[in-house]
């Protein structure tokens, strides 16, 4: 369960995929969320690890780190950007919030707002969800999601999107299975209608060793700038501990679409408190 909740909590950022850490007591829960290690195997426990009677766990992530971007995005000039992202998470029980912004150091986001020279803050980019187990391997997590227009001048459209996703997760012997479908309602400007997006996901996590974990995904949005074609990806993910609490994750997406980035990639550490 709590695989399915961190996963959801990173992918609302950016259409990532479900990590996996060390579960040395094999109860279904890595042991950086896990808040009553040495339970049995067969034990029926909650998605903090811990047995029914034994409390709401309650847990919070921070993770900084940067990403890259280069593309033409159906133009005739390549535009890149460099931005440090600063994520953080806050889990109680099969609760979850979640929160991402970036500094673009150079470029956006969204580059018919800025040329590749600009810079600045983003949006704010906020999520929220709830994870049920509907049987012992299948998962669902409905969330809602919020960008507010905190981009400084020329890095944002300037007006706030709210939507809504669902997620689910199907856990075979070897792998994850997942996929989501979700909305966002686009705030419109003064001069510009930006139209609705219909965005998804679909693709799968493999578990190489107890201690990591490596998802691949085809990725598809529909373009807010008006009269774009849909964005189309391909993207890979790879979550690796560190030591103790800290985690690394490592991602990269090959665009498939010519409003898609061409390619696309990103490194973060987070840790668990």
């Amino acid at each position: 369960m709590k695989r399915l909740l961190l996963s959801t909590a990173l992918f609302a950022a950016a259409l990532y995929a479900a990590p996996a850490e060390r579960d040395s007591d094999l109860d279904g829960v890595p042991d950086t969320l896990d808040r009553c290690p040495g339970t049995a195997f067969d034990m029926t426990v909650g998605a903090d690890g811990c047995a029914p009677d034994e409390g709401t766990a309650v847990t919070f992530l921070a993770g900084i780190g940067m990403s890259y971007a280069t593309g033409s995005y159906g133009g005739t000039e390549t535009v890149d950007s460099l931005a440090t992202d600063a994520m953080a998470a806050l889990y109680i029980g099969d609760f979850y919030v979640t929160g991402i912004v970036s500094y673009y150091h150079y470029g956006t986001a969204d580059p018919t707002v800025a040329d590749s020279e600009d810079g600045g803050l983003s949006d704010t980019f906020l999520g929220a969800g709830y994870a049920f187990g509907l049987t012992e391997n299948l998962f669902v997590t409905p969330s809602v999601h919020l960008k507010l227009a905190t981009a400084e001048t020329g890095t944002g459209t300037g007006e706030n999107d709210w939507g809504g996703s669902l997620t689910g997760l199907y856990r075979f012997a070897a792998l994850d299975v997942f996929a989501q479908y979700g909305y966002t309602v686009t705030g419109d400007s003064e001069t510009t209608e930006y139209p609705d997006i219909a965005f998804g996901s679909a693709g799968v996590t493999f578990y190489p060793t107890p201690a990591s974990s490596l998802s691949f995904s085809y990725d598809y949005s529909e373009s807010y700038i008006p009269d774009s074609p849909d964005l189309r990806s391909l993207s890979a993910m790879g979550i690796f501990p560190l030591y103790d609490t800290l985690s690394l994750k490592v991602n990269y997406s090959l665009g498939l679409s010519d409003s898609a980035s061409d390619h696309a990639a990103g490194i973060m550490i987070f840790a668990r408190f």
